[in-house]
């Protein structure tokens, strides 16, 4: 959700509002409207998973009677979590940007169809599967199929490991 958030913020904020247009006219540097965008983008998209994510982390480190190092590791750690999605799903909407410059509000809507079709079917599959639900061979079925969540490459990973250790 972070990744396609911060893509479709960064693009609406680069591509279709009036303050890059001012900007572009200003003596700045693109770089420096792409991380005036990007940092806007950042904030808007992702100030929910700070909030929301750091009492959890808090009453973690609590439960566990964690050191200080821990509660200062926190926000940083929080931070990285959600830069990583921003950075692509900004990357993304620059790539879409280039690749596409023609009709770009069909092109854009079939590809976030698509996306939502996409996790439609994921989420159809994952969650409905043969069988009574909410029964423990279904459960354990159901959480089989997760298994993909806990690869090593994935941020997720990195966050509850720096957490947990």
């Amino acid at each position: 959700m972070l990744y396609l958030s911060n893509g479709i913020i960064t693009y609406a904020g680069l591509f279709h509002s009036r303050e890059t247009s001012w900007l572009m006219t200003q003596p700045l540097s693109e770089d420096r409207i792409f991380v005036h965008k990007f940092i806007e983008s950042f904030a808007f998209a992702s100030w929910g998973v700070l909030l929301l994510g750091s009492p959890v982390l808090v009453a973690y480190g609590l439960s566990i009677k964690a050191n200080l190092i821990y509660f200062i590791s926190i926000l940083p750690l929080l931070i990285a979590f959600v830069g990583i999605p921003a950075g692509l799903g900004s990357c993304s909407a620059i790539l879409i940007a280039w690749l596409i410059p023609r009709r770009p509000k069909t092109i854009l809507i079939s590809i976030i169809v698509i996306i939502i079709l996409a996790i439609t079917l994921l989420t159809w599959r994952l969650v409905l599967t043969p069988g009574t639900a909410l029964t423990a061979d279904w459960m354990d079925a159901f959480l089989n199929r997760l298994q993909f969540s806990r690869h090593p490459l994935l941020p997720s990973r990195w966050m509850s490991y720096s957490v947990v250790k």
